[in-house]
């Protein structure tokens, strides 16, 4: 199955002809924090789970891909957990990182609408319409990918690529 999982996920991050992705937020706040400083990965609670070599393969789906959007709803969750952190140096790379990427706004009143709704937060349905609109989802929400995938919208679920890597680190 992991090979299968390889494959797919190669095939989501490398033939798309046009790799636009969105990115949830804990995988998103890796990102932001491993800019930051990648030694605090680790230390910091809400990505502790993660490592380097996490931020490091994110770093690189980032690159390639021709755009990345995300919803307010993400930015703010992001701000949010980010907020226990008071480093200014921390907040100026969040707004430099924020002025790379797209921001693509749905209205909360037309979310709530969402079947969905009574199951999932507001972000998650903000991504679900990302999703729809053919963004590929990079998230660590076991709850969405099922969602994502049972729609048939294509999503890469990290804890997928953390095993994958691990199994690459301990051979």
């Amino acid at each position: 199955m992991n090979k299968k999982l390889n494959t797919y996920a190669s095939y989501l991050l490398r033939n798309r002809k046009d790799l636009i992705i969105t990115i949830d937020t804990n995988i998103l706040l890796l990102y932001f924090i491993g800019k930051y400083d990648t030694g605090f990965i680790e230390k910091f609670d809400r990505t502790a789970i993660y490592t380097e070599e996490e931020f490091f393969l994110l770093s690189e789906i980032i690159k390639n891909a021709r755009e990345i959007t995300i919803t307010p709803n993400i930015i703010t969750e992001i701000n949010n957990l980010s907020k226990r952190l008071n480093d200014n140096i921390y907040f100026d790379i969040f707004r430099d990182i924020l002025n790379k990427i797209n921001e693509k706004y749905f209205k909360s009143k037309i979310l709530c609408k969402n079947d969905c709704f009574y199951n999932f937060d507001i972000a998650d349905i903000s991504v679900l319409e990302l999703a729809k609109i053919g963004y590929l989802v990079v998230t660590d929400d076991r709850k969405l990918v099922g969602l994502l995938r049972s729609l048939k919208y294509d999503v890469i679920y990290w804890s997928e690529i953390k095993n994958l890597l691990w199994k690459d680190i301990l051979k």
